[in-house]
């Protein structure tokens, strides 16, 4: 749900939300090929370590070339991260 994607040279960021049943949270996808191979980003740390006591929503992605940020909403607060 509510794809977010953005794209910086050879770099595609897919940001979306998900909704697995008991786990539902925000991942980004990430190819730094052109979208050959891609690897799964947990900007929350839930999605890989659940479960989160809050549900993330409504993902956006930047990317300045160095770093990427994300930004979700979780318990009706607007969240930011430099995760990677």
């Amino acid at each position: 749900k509510n794809p977010q994607i953005f794209v910086s040279g050879n770099d595609i960021y897919f940001a979306v939300e998900l909704d697995l049943g008991d786990i539902q949270d925000v991942i980004i996808y990430h190819s730094s090929n052109g979208g050959t191979s891609w690897e799964t980003l947990d900007p929350t740390g839930t999605y890989l370590y659940p479960p989160g006591e809050f549900i993330q929503t409504n993902p956006n992605v930047y990317a300045n070339g160095v770093n990427v940020y994300c930004t979700h909403i979780e318990d009706n607060n607007i969240y930011s991260f430099q995760p990677f």
